[in-house]
């Protein structure tokens, strides 16, 4: 983690420079919602059994550390931070590993951003919300979706049709994988190209693209296997 930090900290001024900017001082703050106890350290700790006249060389920094663990529901929704977004997602964060009680608890978070689900930057913050969970939980999509439409039917309808696109791109990227196989499957039987072209329904040149393990876009219309055969 101090090596990332100090990657961050040199593209952050690496790229002012670049700009033309002034330099300005960066205050690393590491957000931390494990599920165990971690006291992390300086950059000059990560080397080991340094001889005090090369420590002067580490360029070590300070950071803020933030653990949410050590920190209550309650404290977070009324004291921690000002934006509701923030409030919203730190508690779903402190709670991503207790999926019963965040489910149970989910439509009292999504309370605080009444307000903010009626503009287009609320909007997004849902947007990425909701995509958070589809792949972080085991939560049903459809509890997220009910859970917002109870506070805003703008945002529930939102949600829904995001939620509709998570699960559209998910049975595509699992029928995809499957004509990948079967593609690469046929070719190790002695199947020809021509062949395995027209068994999974694509060109020759996109069947070839496959077999060279080159990144390809299946069209949408063949990614739906059952209702092609």
């Amino acid at each position: 983690m101090p090596f990332q930090l100090h990657r961050y900290m040199a593209n952050l001024w690496k790229n002012s420079a670049k700009q033309k900017q002034r330099r300005m001082p960066v205050i690393p703050i590491v957000l931390y919602h494990g599920a165990d106890t971690w006291n992390p350290s300086l950059l000059s700790s990560r080397f080991k059994d340094l001889p005090d006249a090369l420590k002067p060389f580490i360029p070590d920094f300070e950071y803020v550390f933030v653990n949410l663990s050590a920190y209550s529901n309650d404290f977070i929704k009324e004291r921690l931070f000002t934006l509701a977004s923030l409030r919203i997602a730190m508690l779903i964060m402190k709670n991503i590993f207790d999926q019963e009680l965040l489910a149970r608890h989910m439509s009292e978070f999504f309370e605080l951003g009444r307000s903010i689900f009626q503009e287009e930057q609320g909007l997004n913050f849902l947007e990425s919300v909701v995509n958070y969970l589809y792949k972080a939980t085991e939560i049903e999509i459809d509890t997220v979706v009910k859970s917002i439409a109870e506070i805003t039917l703008k945002g529930g309808e939102f949600a829904m049709s995001t939620a509709d696109r998570l699960r559209q791109e998910e049975r595509q990227e699992a029928s995809n994988k499957m004509i990948l196989s079967m593609v690469q499957n046929a070719k190790k039987q002695g199947f020809s190209i021509d062949i395995i072209a027209k068994i999974v329904g694509l060109d020759v040149a996109l069947v070839k693209r496959i077999l060279n393990h080159e990144t390809v876009e299946i069209p949408l219309h063949l990614l739906d296997l059952e209702n092609n055969r």
